[in-house]
């Protein structure tokens, strides 16, 4: 399935986010039925229907003007995820996303960065690009006592320094994987070898 084929939900969420007054509206925009509910300007609330009359869902989602989160919550696809989320992106700097697509996960553990960085959470911090980034909270870390630089890189959790390479030197036995896509949970547990949380 081609993203170009969803060309025109890029355009609708173009529409729809630049509007500078509130609304609570239903229009039908290529063949499917949108509804958006806006109590303010600083949130939105979108369905957009599979056909003109209604139908099932093809997608939902939502998006704070202020944080510049967007909460993806439900979908057809994988593909229209992606979409969803890089039209946002474009429109937007620092979008915070519930969803992570797996071009963006496969460019992000190949050549971006991963870092713990909350010692009391142990939250781990993937950076996205510049301004984008998601948290992974595992559940239980535990340090990898046998390594010869074991007790510094212990002090240095502690103090929250942590660098990818003190990273590499846990073993992470669960991780809570909030709402990433399943094909993007079985890649990263597949690249950092982390055990899926029961």
């Amino acid at each position: 399935m081609e993203k170009n084929k969803y060309n025109w939900l890029t355009r609708l969420i173009n529409k729809i986010t630049r509007k500078e007054e509130s609304n609570n509206q239903s229009f039908v925009y290529y063949g499917h039925l949108v509804h958006v509910q806006s109590g303010t300007v600083d949130f939105m609330d979108v369905t957009v229907c599979n056909t003109a009359d209604g139908g099932d869902v093809l997608a939902s989602f939502s998006f704070d003007f202020w944080t510049k989160e967007l909460e993806i919550n439900q979908c057809k696809h994988d593909e229209i995820r992606d979409v969803i989320e890089d039209a946002f992106c474009k429109i937007y700097r620092g979008v915070k996303s519930n969803h992570i697509s797996m071009t963006n996960l496969n460019k992000i553990l190949t050549h971006g960065e991963a870092e713990i960085t909350d010692a009391s959470n142990c939250q781990i911090c993937v950076h996205l690009g510049k301004d984008r980034f998601i948290y992974l909270e595992p559940k239980c870390m535990i340090p990898d006592t046998q390594h010869p630089n074991a007790a510094t890189i212990i002090q240095r959790a502690k103090k929250g320094l942590q660098t990818k390479a003190d990273f590499d030197l846990f073993r992470i036995e669960e991780i809570d994987y909030n709402d990433l896509c399943e094909s993007a949970v079985g890649f990263l547990i597949q690249k950092l070898k982390i055990n899926k949380c029961k």
